[in-house]
């Protein structure tokens, strides 16, 4: 389970630095929520501070972002184990309201493509679930994930109208606890 402390750093292929903090974790019956601080910091601006509640349980990882506007959203499920490649569930349910009034609603499908080890400049991550995620609004747009599922996630790489941006880890802190060994994870040049 996550503990007030960790800490993963990512670059963004688009110029963003990400560092996501655990602020507070507290049980919620069979689930733990973390709540994260994720500060990003974009090329010549402020940066800019979000809270994401992350909510785990022995077997699953799903995050839940806070709507903007009319919007609704379901928390974003990233894994179930023990899920077996090939495998799919319903990640999310969207809606909103658009422009001109009208309720637009879709889901996010999320399927494990495969097990893989992944290489980011905090090291080479061997048993990271590879889960792809695609929307029924408009099948074009995907999310590829790079999850490591006593880690968090190592990698996403997503379509932007036709330009890839990647996302990739770049160092962790993990709080050493009872249950697991406080570790850490750096670029090695």
């Amino acid at each position: 389970m996550p503990q007030v402390g960790d800490t993963l750093s990512y670059v963004v292929s688009t110029g963003e630095r990400v560092v996501v903090t655990t602020t507070r974790v507290r049980p919620r019956g069979r689930e733990w929520v973390a709540t994260e601080q994720e500060t990003v910091r974009s090329p010549g601006e402020e940066p800019r501070t979000t809270a994401i509640s992350v909510i785990r349980t022995a077997d699953a990882l799903a995050f839940e972002f806070a709507p903007h506007g009319s919007e609704s959203l379901s928390p974003l499920v990233y894994f179930f184990a023990p899920a077996l490649v090939h495998d799919s569930w319903l990640a999310q349910r969207v809606s909103y309201v658009d422009s001109q009034g009208q309720k637009v609603a879709y889901q996010v499908i999320a399927r494990v493509a495969a097990i893989e080890t992944v290489s980011s400049p905090a090291g080479i991550f061997a048993g990271c679930w590879r889960v792809d995620f695609s929307s029924t609004a408009n099948p074009r747009d995907r999310l590829e994930a790079w999850l490591k599922p006593d880690l968090g996630i190592v990698r996403t790489q997503s379509d932007d109208h036709g330009r890839a941006i990647v996302t990739e880890l770049t160092g962790f802190h993990l709080v050493k606890d009872a249950g697991r060994p406080g570790n850490s994870g750096r670029p090695s040049h």
